[in-house]
């Protein structure tokens, strides 16, 4: 029984993986409330399931980049779970989180976050045989600088504004495949099931140093 927690930015998400499906999520936008709204949406599903928690053999994590706070919350959670009960943690990178729901489909894939003033957080993927696979670390970059980036049709997803958008088609045209809102929200589901296979494969994170991964800005934005 795998419990993912997403506090990454305001799209907050919790769910319950179990007997190979997906047994419940929850899965909203805080208003930087992770603090007060995360422990009772675990407590929450975990009931609705009749779940004790002592059943979780694993907890997944998202690890950023995201916000200070949001991070810092949701790992503090996962590792404080997985110490009383003496179970595996897995962190997973949040654009990984985002590219997992479009494994589905064969065109590259560009995964966004949004990191603050004008700028993004961004990751490519290729997808082979329904399964992605990184080709460029996490990357802070400005929207022109993503236009020139995209040079074959792609998929974008994540958060995207309704500006972005417009730059996006205007400049790109038909390379850039934006998905709809539906499936560009992060969902705890893919980060369980990212987490999942490496839980089967033993590649667990240490508790105790596990830590958030952040995008640091140029030391000067212009």
């Amino acid at each position: 029984m795998l419990l993912a927690i997403d506090t990454a930015t305001q799209c907050t998400s919790v769910a319950l993986y179990g007997e190979e499906r997906i047994l419940a999520e929850r899965t909203w936008r805080s208003a930087n409330n992770h603090t007060t709204e995360l422990l009772p949406a675990i407590v929450g599903i975990l009931a609705q399931q009749e779940i004790e928690p002592s059943s979780l053999t694993g907890i997944a994590v998202a690890l950023g980049p995201g916000s200070f706070t949001g991070l810092r919350i949701g790992i503090s959670v996962a590792k404080g779970l997985a110490m009383a009960l003496d179970i595996p943690v897995i962190g997973i990178p949040t654009l990984d989180i985002l590219a997992e729901a479009h494994a589905h489909q064969k065109l590259p894939i560009c995964a966004i976050l949004r990191a603050g003033r004008k700028w993004l957080g961004i990751a490519l993927y290729k997808v082979r045989a329904g399964r992605w696979r990184r080709v460029t670390d996490d990357r802070l970059m400005l929207p022109e600088q993503l236009i020139t980036l995209i040079d074959r049709r792609t998929l974008i997803c994540g958060e995207i504004s309704t500006e972005l958008e417009h730059s996006l088609r205007e400049h790109l045209g038909d390379l850039a495949v934006i998905a709809p809102p539906c499936l560009s929200l992060r969902r705890a589901s893919c980060l369980a099931e990212i987490a999942l296979k490496r839980l089967e494969e033993n590649k667990l994170d240490d508790t105790a140093t596990l830590s958030p991964l952040y995008l640091q800005y140029p030391a000067k934005d212009n």
